[in-house]
């Protein structure tokens, strides 16, 4: 036992741990000594994760940062449409981008053995921010709340509501800080705090937690406008996140909602994007089709005899040589 620890700890397995979230060392241990996976399907898994979630890196985040880099580079030189299209891109940019580096971490694990927690769950189906909160980088959001959130609300319980709304405050305040001492990602957390203070006063917080649509295949009209008021609060916030500093992100906030917002600008019809944003369309889609288990792009193929699914993973490499972005980008997260 004692020389596989060794060879574990000699290789790079612990480099892709960090690259994939916050998991505690009860369970971490637990892993090592309990054999989860069998040989044959921990490659099956490997296969299945890092061919989906390497094709939202390559192809669907690093294309979309040819689009969002320059304009939030130079965003004075933008009216309020590109803005608003950077934006959403880069909230589209960012979840391929954490998810998909983090769920490879979860396929070179498999390889191992290990089957690791569940990092991201649909995070823009969400119909609240508490709700997004539950399924956005779910580790990072665990921990806070297991080690910053409660704790400070029990020390502070004798203040009533004014111990929850500091409880708060300071919990997405070392989120912000936790991804750089910049006074954008301050305001990122606070931002995310005032929108889930109204839930949490109005002891909302834990509605919601039921799948959107269980029981039918759409979803209600109050169910699409709660799911799309809380994605663009979501976008809203990561102009604050995405900006370089402060004066930045006031200019965007400012200039976004320029009357030029409901243009359609003129860089997206004489480029490629409009591919990428089909693919995500195709990803949305199928995702929402396996709402009701998790990892429905990546079972996708689960029941399909072994030749098609072989098939299926060789013409998703193949796309990813066709449709992946030639310029090198470096997975976002890394920088935190």
């Amino acid at each position: 036992m004692k020389k596989e620890f060794e060879k574990i700890r000699k290789s790079k397995y612990f480099k892709y741990i960090v690259a994939f979230g916050i998991i505690k060392k009860v369970i971490l241990l637990v892993m090592f000594l309990v054999p989860l996976l069998s040989f044959s399907q921990s490659y099956k898994d490997l296969m299945s994760i890092s061919s989906v979630d390497m094709f939202k890196k390559a192809v669907i985040a690093d294309n979309l940062a040819k689009f969002v880099s320059p304009v939030y580079d130079n965003p004075g030189n933008f009216d309020g449409g590109v803005l608003l299209v950077a934006t959403l891109f880069f909230s589209f940019q960012i979840f391929c981008d954490f998810s998909g580096y983090s769920d490879m971490a979860r396929g070179a694990a498999r390889v191992m053995g290990f089957r690791l927690t569940l990092n991201f769950d649909r995070p823009y189906a969400a119909t609240s921010l508490s709700d997004f909160w539950r399924r956005w980088h779910i580790t990072l959001s665990t921990w806070l709340r297991d080690y910053v959130y409660e704790p400070v609300a029990m020390a502070r319980r004798d203040k009533g509501i004014y111990g929850v709304v500091l409880a708060l405050m300071l919990t997405f305040l070392i989120s912000g800080l936790w991804h750089g001492a910049n006074w954008t990602f301050v305001l990122w957390g606070a931002l995310n705090a005032l929108y889930i203070l109204p839930l949490i006063l109005g002891n909302l917080n834990r509605s919601n937690l039921e799948v959107v649509a269980h029981n039918s295949w759409y979803p209600t009209v109050k169910e699409v406008f709660q799911i799309v008021l809380t994605f663009l609060l979501t976008v809203l916030a990561w102009i604050s996140f995405r900006s370089d500093d402060i004066g930045q992100a006031w200019q965007i906030y400012q200039d976004i909602f320029d009357k030029s917002l409901l243009s359609i600008p003129n860089e997206i019809l004489s480029s490629k994007l409009y591919m990428v944003f089909l693919l995500i369309v195709f990803f949305v889609f199928i995702e929402w089709m396996g709402r009701n288990r998790h990892f429905a792009i990546e079972n996708l193929f689960d029941n399909s005899p072994r030749i098609f699914r072989w098939l299926s993973y060789t013409f998703l490499c193949f796309l990813i040589g066709m449709f992946m972005s030639t310029k090198e980008s470096a997975f976002i997260y890394f920088q935190f």
